[in-house]
């Protein structure tokens, strides 16, 4: 298969849709006809429409003008596990639809929004991001953190085994295969959130990797083209041919019976389905191989989650490979307290270089390597002070899976002169605040009861306004999680989001789910 060359040989990153050069390429804003070479695109991208530093590049090629995806509902959304995952129509719209599997109407006949919600698809960058996030990633169970980690001896055998692992198997349970650090930090988040499901009586008690989906997957005849290196830890494999099966069942849910009954006919409705996606001709339709970067993780190559979308990023925003000097090396602090110092320092600041900084440099490496490039591409011209200062700030410090939590202890904010002072008792579940010249407001749970009957005109029923008690309590204990590395704390973004999730769970009890069930029946 043939790709654009540059003057030096190889493929080129692409001009960015609306440059000076691309427009010269292409005065009407269209690719050539007579199959000259479109500039390249990310998988399901709309020739048509201007992608955009942050255009989507799992959209479903099937769709001729997909839309731009909110990532904020890709994996666990506001709407319970969002529209990616298990959302708020029982599951999903790209898992299980309200109306059926995905690509398949009511009376079982194929439509265009069906194609438009299979995400799962184009080929292997579409399969890595199943493994985490097209099928929800808190339904990533537990890994056998005892077993050999996988990887390969170089790039493409790294990705070659993570997509030869999957034949037969539901696609959570190749966590081995994967960057260590992106494997460690899922089986964490996900393990506690396993955790409360179970406890809650959502899941069954034998839910695990091997059954998390109630999808298998099976990959065949994986071709190549030359990998291309993108640093001394980082390169990139070129997919460009194969064959990926995937097939549901929804009956193979670990699922408890209380949820099955729910569900009632819905889940009886549907059916077992299979689909498969040959790799080769959306690599036509693309007019490029599908990218799969991999990390060096000492001396082994693997197959990298976030690097991957960090290059899809870059490819369709037209940036290239990040240099030396596009890197954000990490800078910790000495202590959780001492990074969240810092964290809230940068916020003030405006300083979103100092930001990334403090981001951990295993977790979050592809933000580090890719740091000016993805600043460059937002316009950020350094740090613009916000008004915004934080001081005598006192902490609470407890631990959490992988890490330490920083809480609100006391924390003075002023702005524009005007401060306010925020104080959180853990023992008693409250929160003051002082603002100047005004008498202190304390939150407790009396307040929160009062409010929750105010909301409800008196109508509320006891247990719901036990379960807004319980969580005021969760909510009144978030905070940042932190992470060591190399003897210095990092501000974990992903972990920080997770602990929200889990600690709303926290606040709820098995009899709390009853109640809500009941109000869908």
């Amino acid at each position: 298969m043939s790709e654009p060359q540059g003057p030096g040989g190889g493929w080129q990153p692409p001009q960015a849709p609306n440059s000076p050069q691309w427009q010269a390429a292409h005065p009407h804003g269209q690719a050539p006809a007579g199959g000259g070479p479109a500039p390249w695109q990310a998988p399901g991208q709309d020739p048509g429409r201007q992608p955009g530093p942050y255009a989507d590049p799992y959209a479903d090629p099937y769709a001729s003008h997909a839309a731009p995806r909110d990532y904020g509902q890709q994996g666990y959304g506001q709407q319970g596990y969002g529209q990616q995952g298990y959302g708020q129509q029982g599951y999903g719209q790209q898992g299980y639809g309200q109306q059926g599997f995905p690509g398949q109407s009511p009376q079982g006949e194929p439509s265009g929004s069906g194609r438009r919600r299979t995400a799962l698809m184009v080929g292997v960058a579409a399969v890595v991001v199943a493994l985490l996030a097209a099928t929800g990633i808190y339904f990533f169970a537990i890994r056998d953190t005892d077993k050999a980690a996988g990887g390969g001896a170089d790039p493409q055998a790294a990705v070659n085994n993570l997509l030869t692992s999957l034949t037969q198997k539901d696609p959570m349970g190749v966590a081995d295969q994967l960057d260590p650090t992106e494997a460690r930090l899922f089986a964490d988040l996900d393990g506690d959130v396993l955790g409360q499901l179970k406890r809650l009586g959502v899941v069954t008690a034998d839910a695990g990797a091997g059954n998390a989906t109630g999808t298998t997957v099976s990959v065949s005849g994986l071709t190549y083209d030359p990998s291309e290196k993108v640093n001394d830890h980082v390169t990139v494999v070129k997919l460009t041919g194969g064959t990926v099966t995937v097939t549901s069942d929804p009956a193979k849910l670990p699922l408890t019976d209380k949820i099955k009954s729910a569900l009632g006919d819905k889940l009886a409705q549907v059916t077992p389905r299979s689909r498969t996606y040959d790799i080769a001709e959306q690599v036509r339709k693309q007019g490029h191989p599908v990218r799969v970067a991999t990390v060096l993780r000492n001396g082994t190559w693997y197959p990298s989650l976030f690097y991957t979308a960090a290059d899809y990023w870059a490819q369709d925003a037209g940036v290239g490979n990040p240099t030396a000097a596009d890197a954000i090396p990490a800078t910790g602090a000495a202590s959780p307290e001492a990074t969240m110092d810092a964290l809230l320092a940068s916020a003030g600041a405006g300083d979103l270089t100092k930001a990334i900084a403090l981001l951990p440099p295993d977790e979050m490496g592809a933000l580090h390597d890719y740091g000016q490039l993805i600043l460059r591409a937002a316009k950020y011209k350094g740090p613009k002070a916000t008004g915004l200062e934080f001081s005598d700030a006192r902490w609470t410090v407890t631990d959490v899976t992988g890490g330490k939590k920083v809480s609100l202890g006391s924390l003075t904010v002023t702005m524009k002169g005007k401060r306010v002072v925020l104080t959180r008792d853990a023992a008693s579940g409250s929160l003051t605040v002082t603002a100047d010249g005004e008498k202190p407001v304390t939150v407790t749970e009396a307040t929160v009861d009062q409010l929750v009957g105010q909301l409800g005109r008196g109508k509320l029923d006891p247990q719901a306004v036990a379960i807004a008690k319980r969580e005021f309590r969760q909510v009144l204990g978030l905070g940042v999680v932190m992470t060591q590395s190399g003897g210095q704390w990092y501000a974990s973004p992903l972990r920080s989001y997770s602990d929200l999730f889990v600690s709303l769970l926290k606040g709820l009890e098995p009899g709390d789910i009853d109640y809500f069930l009941s109000m869908v029946k």
